[in-house]
């Protein structure tokens, strides 16, 4: 399992780790000291994509989250997200590349 820590002090977020490498079918679980929002986008900035993980999207704002990311199809390059930790109107944009087993 991959864990991240949304921290938020004096106004501002921050993450960590901020780059996350994991793999397909992997878990991976956000905890924060306040509620939060994530959204996600392709990497290369060709926009939103579907939702990343297994099971459909929780609502938001939470203090935590965890979810297991979708299988790779077969033949399909690995994709790279930029998510978007939305707390309180402030943003920060960290990264998560999704590597095959």
């Amino acid at each position: 399992m991959t864990n991240i820590q949304i921290n938020v002090k004096s106004g501002t977020i921050t993450c960590s780790p901020s780059v996350v490498r994991a793999l397909q079918n992997s878990t991976v679980a956000w905890k924060s000291n306040e509620e939060f929002t994530l959204t996600f986008q392709a990497l290369d900035g060709t926009g939103p994509v579907p939702w990343p993980f297994v099971g459909p999207e929780p609502s938001w704002p939470r203090s935590s989250f965890q979810g297991n990311l979708n299988a790779i199809a077969a033949g399909a390059q690995a994709p790279a997200y930029k998510y978007t930790v939305m707390v309180g109107g402030k943003a920060l944009d960290p990264i998560i590349i999704v590597d095959k087993n």
